[in-house]
């Protein structure tokens, strides 16, 4: 169901006259970790707490771009107003939304037009770039040039693919892409999940190896709160440096031919049985 274009089509003009709705955790939530400052201390050598893959290269010379600069992509987007409230913090470079529902997709580029900029209000010195759309399916490659991104967020979008048929194929061919689409060395992925280091690592990695995409990995609990300050369900913020040098994906091809991304789905059957608890 979560991984259906026509659930989450009819979900969505269901709900096109309600407010938009944040899975798992909204910006506010994320700030302290969602920040250009901890991105470059990933690749300071410092010892930092939450470390499931430490750098062991030199210190990077490239810092983190500034929010001013960095270039983010958003997966599975859905009618989320993380990329807005970004812009309203500072994060004044491109954002690029995907979603493979055209239905929110054109309900965003409505919202998000020419006249919601002329109105926008900020407290930065530099006015954002307005937005950018896309659908298209994250789990398959994206129409964009390797090292285009400085950030990509996927918040909750892991988890509905996990909730799909052949998820373990379709998780890998997603990680490949993102791999594929961040910039060398500075590049970061920030994965919020339901799931422990113990249940999503393995989509982190290639052929267990933790470090075929990734610099440093960085796993963060996030403590739930119920209404009225009872404790609810944990979340997880996983931050992924990624290595330099060529594209990952490159090397991940060349060891499996050059069919391997377009048939993982198919090379891989999963019984039910073992689908991942959400």
């Amino acid at each position: 169901m979560l991984n259906s274009v026509s659930y989450w089509d009819d979900r969505y003009r269901q709900t096109a006259e309600q407010p938009p709705y944040d899975w798992y955790l909204g910006y506010s939530s994320l700030r302290h970790l969602l920040n250009p400052i901890h991105f470059s201390a990933l690749s300071s050598g410092k010892i930092l707490d939450g470390a499931l893959l430490q750098p062991t290269a030199p210190p990077s010379l490239l810092t983190f771009p500034s929010r001013e600069n960095c270039r983010t992509l958003i997966l599975g987007c859905g009618n989320s107003v993380l990329g807005e409230q970004m812009q309203r913090d500072g994060w004044t470079g491109p954002i690029v939304n995907v979603d493979f529902s055209n239905v929110v997709i054109e309900q965003l580029k409505n919202t998000y037009n020419d006249a919601f900029y002329l109105t926008f209000e900020t407290n930065q010195r530099i006015r954002p770039q307005p937005m950018s759309f896309v659908c298209a399916d994250v789990t398959e490659p994206l129409e964009f040039d390797d090292g285009s991104f400085d950030l990509i967020v996927c918040k909750a979008t892991l988890d509905a693919v996990l909730c799909g048929p052949g998820y373990k194929a379709t998780a890998t061919r997603m990680i490949q892409e993102v791999a594929r689409l961040l910039a060398p060395e500075h590049g970061v992925f920030f994965l919020v999940t339901n799931g422990k280091s113990d249940d999503r690592i393995e989509y982190l990695e290639h052929k267990t190896r933790i470090d075929h995409y990734w610099e440093s990995v960085f796993c963060h609990c996030i403590p739930g709160t119920r209404v009225g300050g009872t404790r609810g369900h944990d979340y997880y913020a996983y931050v992924c440096r990624r290595r330099a040098g060529e594209s990952p994906i490159a090397n991940t091809l060349s060891e499996n031919g050059p069919d391997c991304f377009a048939s993982s789905l198919e090379a891989v059957d999963e019984d039910q049985e073992n689908r991942v608890e959400m």
